[in-house]
This record gives C-alpha cells, structure tokens and sequence, in this order.
C-alpha cells in the first residue's frame, strides 16, 4: 500500500527516513530535526510538509498536523497518505462532512485500496456497525503490503471495536431496565504512533 517517497539527489531522502525512524521511537524533536534540514534543502517538498504534520500529529499538535497536511496535499494532490490523515483529524473534531472529503480524494484508488477501506471502516465503526468495521478493516490488512505505522493502527481499532461492542451490548441490558439512562461519551483512544492523543468519534448505541 504505502506510497513511496521520491529520491532526492540532494540529501533530503535519507533525512525523511531518518525523520520516520525517529518517529517509530516517538523521538519527536530529533524527527523534526531532520525535518527542518529536509525543508531547509527543499522547501517545497510535500513529503517533508507532510511527516512534519505527522510529528505534530503524533505529539498532539493536531491544529498544526492540519495546516502542514493540507498543505502537503495543495503540493501534491496524489500524496494519499495526507489525505488520509487529513480526513482522520477532520474526523477527530467531529467534522464528518468534511472528513468525507477529504477521503473522498482517495475513491480514484479503488474500492480495494487498503486507504480507502481502512476509511469506510472507521465510518462503519463511528455508526457501531461493527461487522461491516471488521470486514473493511480485515480486507485493508489483507491488502496492505506495508507492513508499518497503518497495520498498527487498524488493528488497534479493531481491538477497541471488539471491547466497545461488548461494553454497548452491556449497556443495552440496562438500558431496558433503566429508561432514560444517558449516551455514553466519546471513547478516548490510548496513544499510538501517529495518532497520539487522538479520540476518535465513537457514536452512542443507536444514534447516527
């Protein structure tokens, strides 16, 4: 799956990947070191743009992950990997309308593009539908063959899917038993490489 980064003749190549080994350790400031270097030989690298906006992203700087993204994505429309990210952090604020849109970008790779359906597997997953999350999610990882950063996370997302779906279940006991008994909140989601600090929306049982 994973998109390739350009060879630059000039260094910054080697200094992205060594920005993204930095970034598996969760070293963010010797990430954003390089970064700095990358964007000092190129400035309008949209790679550079976007691993930068992943370093903020990773470290909670999710406002600042935003901007970098987009512009990432104005550089280099094909730069998939942004637009991904870009529709996760719309999504995080709620903002479902345009996390669509900007997932929308990715329709052009297929329906069988693990992007594409790790994307209508956060959707079905934020409806609780949790048969057609695992079936997207699943087929993603079957797919990807990138076995990195992605991997990780979707099969995080599974494993909270899983414990969500029990605990709904649960609570759907006692809310027969106990009318009126109030949606539960957003599920916080534990920290991961890319995603640190990162809630995503998680629907109460029965609502949109």
């Amino acid at each position: 799956m994973g998109q390739k980064m350009s060879i630059s003749p000039n260094g910054t190549d080697e200094l992205l990947r060594n920005a993204v080994g930095f970034m598996a350790q969760n070293k963010s400031a010797e990430a954003l070191k390089c970064l700095k270097r990358a964007e000092q030989l190129e400035p309008h690298n949209a790679w550079v743009l976007y691993l930068t906006g992943a370093v903020h992203m990773q470290s909670g700087n999710l406002d600042k992950a935003l901007e970098l993204m987009r512009q990432a994505v104005q550089i280099d429309p094909n730069l998939y990997a942004a637009h991904f990210h870009i529709g996760l952090l719309l999504f995080n604020e709620d903002l479902e309308d345009k996390a669509a849109l900007a997932w929308g970008e990715l329709e052009r790779l297929g329906d069988e593009h693990p992007f594409v359906l790790f994307t209508k597997g956060i959707q079905a997953w934020s409806r609780n539908d949790f048969a057609a999350c695992r079936k997207y999610l699943l087929r993603g990882l079957e797919l990807n063959t990138s076995k990195g950063l992605f991997n990780a996370e979707m099969r995080q997302i599974l494993s909270w899917a899983d414990e969500e779906e029990r605990e709904l279940l649960g609570e759907d006991v006692e809310e027969e038993a106990k009318p009126g008994t109030q949606a539960k909140p957003l599920i916080s989601m534990p920290a991961l490489p890319g995603t640190r600090d990162l809630k995503l929306r998680s629907k109460a049982h029965g609502k949109k």
